[in-house]
């Protein structure tokens, strides 16, 4: 850390300012800055904001203080987040923090400290607060002249334009910069130094985007079509010079559908602003595909933004493009594994249907019929695709259970026995007790374990009730009992798909979930069909 020289003989009512660029910046700064205060029983106030957040501020601070406990504990000492110190009420007051600072070193003194040593990271401010920022620097600029307060300011170059610099540096005594890799302070009336100051940032800017891998470009509110300037990393990810980019509609770079996407984007955003609505310095990605000179196509990641004036309104729309060709293979990868996987649980579920079809002729077809509807009440209910996979996984083996069911009670023609119904219940959680250690995305043990509860805690095997339930189960419970009730048992025969649906509406919210209930009544409404 290469600490800088104003830990020392800095008089009261200097008013500091200092342009960063990373955190690392503000801890060479900030760090010896509050040592000194602490060292000279002064007061000291760390107003913290990102990139450098309270508790990471105090771990460096303590790393060059060894007494910070010490100080902490006397109070000397207090590290706090911007948001509780100039947005405390939520929007920023310049009249009320100037008063607090005040009023903070007014204790100092009372308290015994020789005075405030204060700094505040000015990274929180919104544009729209800048004008009232720029007048609160004044003032305090003036009130603090004559007061025991030395305060440092800190703001993100990459946040300032020219004529922000130019209004912080008229508002402070002292400006601190970095050239060099060494920081050096020059006075506000040094116009100058601030020149060059501006050049060497401007020098480091177009070293950055000359070499960084995402494309950057600009474009007018006017001619959105239209680039305004473009990030030589075009080369590298289209094959098009700065000059070709440049003559070149987005009509041309981007594939059509893709162009249709950015438009519509631009549209829906300048009606936002228009409307005065929502956040200005607000963001938004897209996932596009752009149109390589070669002719192949290149999916990126745009992530657009509004370029702001000083005024706090949008000038252009800034667009940041990331190649996410690798990404892409990746997840085209992942879901043709993911594929292989379902495809296979699917052998096995099959697999271990049969066994049960073939210990219960009777039921041949039942976990099967059983399944479509579910997955159908699951479409029209609006479950995710991913979801309706378990779903029917678990649905073509929701009776696993029964293979621990002695054969001669899965196939009696006489009704059953307590005891023997008792038994039959058992077979949801002699199916989870052989499903539980199945290791798939989808909570198939639980599905199959909760298809005979209800939504009132009436059913088995634990009576969980209402949302305990987890939905795919709700599902299944309806399918089943439709398809039950519609089929014939060893015991009894159909009671008919009439009165299997008489039995879900007259119990819809009570035993059964109600969404699936209305999906169900909707689907065979609409001619539905056991196949």
């Amino acid at each position: 850390m290469a600490e800088v020289d104003i830990v020392s003989g800095v008089p009261w009512g200097t008013h500091i300012c200092q342009f960063y660029e990373t955190k690392e910046d503000l801890l060479d700064v900030l760090v010896p800055y509050f040592k000194a205060g602490l060292e000279n029983n002064e007061l000291c106030v760390w107003i913290t904001s990102q990139p450098l957040g309270v508790e990471e501020a105090k771990a460096s601070l303590g790393k060059a203080v060894v007494a910070l406990d010490s100080y902490t504990q006397k109070r000397q000492i207090e590290i706090i987040d911007a948001s509780e110190w100039y947005v405390k009420s939520g929007k920023f007051h310049a009249d009320g923090v100037l008063q607090a600072l005040l009023q903070k070193e007014q204790l100092a003194l009372e308290k015994g400290f020789k005075g405030l040593r204060v700094s505040g990271n000015i990274s929180w401010f919104e544009r729209s607060d800048w004008g009232e920022l720029t007048g609160y620097e004044a003032a305090v600029d003036t009130a603090i002249a004559e007061r025991n307060i030395v305060a440092v300011c800190c703001y993100m170059l990459a946040k300032c334009t020219t004529s922000d610099v130019v209004n912080v540096v008229g508002n402070h005594g002292c400006t601190l910069v970095k050239q060099g890799g060494n920081w050096g302070s020059i006075e506000s009336t040094g116009r100058k130094a601030l020149e060059r100051m501006l050049r060497t940032s401007e020098e480091q800017r177009r070293v950055i985007t000359e070499n960084i891998a995402d494309v950057i470009w600009t474009v007018s509110l006017d001619s959105p079509e239209r680039l305004t300037y473009i990030t030589p990393s075009i080369s590298r990810l289209l094959g098009y010079s700065v000059k070709e980019a440049m003559s070149k509609a987005m009509g041309e770079v981007f594939t059509p559908d893709s162009f249709q996407a950015v438009m519509e984007a631009f549209v829906e955003e300048l009606a936002i602003e228009k409307m005065k609505h929502g956040d200005m310095t607000r963001s938004r990605a897209l996932e596009l595909e752009v149109k390589h000179k070669d002719g192949s196509i290149i999916p990126v990641e745009v992530k657009y933004t509004f370029v702001l004036g000083p005024d706090g309104k949008p000038v252009e729309i800034l667009a940041i493009a990331r190649d996410i060709s690798e990404r892409k293979q990746a997840e085209e990868e992942a879901e043709r594994s993911n594929k292989r996987l379902i495809e296979a649980l699917e052998d096995t579920m099959q697999a271990m249907a049969m066994i049960v079809e073939m210990r219960d002729p009777y039921t041949a077809g039942h976990q099967r019929r059983v399944t479509q509807l579910a997955c159908a009440i699951a479409r029209e209910i609006g479950f995710p695709a991913e979801q309706i996979t378990g779903l029917r996984l678990a649905g073509l083996i929701h009776d696993i259970g029964t293979v621990r069911v002695p054969a001669e009670i899965l196939s009696k023609t006489s009704r059953l026995s307590e005891a023997e119904i008792s038994l039959m219940k058992m077979h949801p959680l002699l199916g989870y007790e052989v499903l539980k250690t199945l290791k798939t995305p989808w909570p198939i043990a639980q599905i199959v374990y909760q298809h005979h509860e209800r939504m009132d805690g009436s059913g088995y095997p634990s009576g969980i009730a209402g949302e305990d339930i987890v939905p795919e189960a709700r599902v299944l419970a309806v399918a089943d009992v439709v398809e039950a009730m519609a089929s014939h048992r060893p015991y009894r025969p159909a009671y008919g798909l009439d009165k299997a649906l008489d039995e879900i509406s007259q119990n819809r919210g009570t035993l059964y979930d109600s969404r699936a209930v209305d999906a169900c009544l909707k689907l065979f409404r609409e001619q539905y069909k056991f196949e």
